[in-house]
């Protein structure tokens, strides 16, 4: 659970936030896609049962919605930190809410990018286990996530 909650929270705050076309968008919005299913299926939480509240988005701009996602991951990291480090149980209400908010605020996202959160998610399973991909086996190892089969080398 917190190695979901440190992927939230680095790929929503330093990776999204260097963004610098549209196909690094599209990846890291799928590493984020994939972050927040380990984290739901992990703490055993519906974000989508969850009572948000969200500000219009009629009111955000691109800046202030990054920041925001920033923000709601950092908001995450700390809830699991806390049943983490003190051992003391999940809030698993707050962790549905913030949760839930960051498919929110991804769903502003890809509306101001003209993205399909479908197509991001497919093409995230493409670079993990897609032919050439990182874990092409299906399974999971330190050495490929190391090695970066997906990469090309010096990228």
């Amino acid at each position: 659970l917190m190695h979901a909650a440190i992927g939230i929270a680095g790929e929503c705050s330093a990776e999204l936030a260097q963004v610098n076309s549209r196909k690094n968008l599209i990846e890291e919005c799928g590493d984020i896609e994939f972050y927040l299913v380990a984290y739901t299926l992990h703490a055993k939480i519906d974000p989508f049962a969850a009572s948000l509240q969200i500000v219009s988005k009629e009111l955000f701009t691109l800046g202030p919605l990054l920041l925001q996602i920033s923000v709601e991951a950092g908001t995450l990291l700390d809830i699991t930190k806390k049943s983490w480090v003190y051992g003391k149980p999940l809030n698993e209400h707050a962790a549905a809410e913030t949760v839930g908010t960051i498919y929110a605020l991804l769903d502003f996202l890809y509306e101001l990018t003209a993205l399909d959160r479908i197509q991001v998610q497919h093409l995230n399973q493409v670079k993990l286990i897609g032919p050439g991909g990182r874990f092409e086996s299906g399974f999971y190892s330190d050495a490929a996530a190391i090695t970066r089969a997906d990469k090309p080398a010096g990228e």
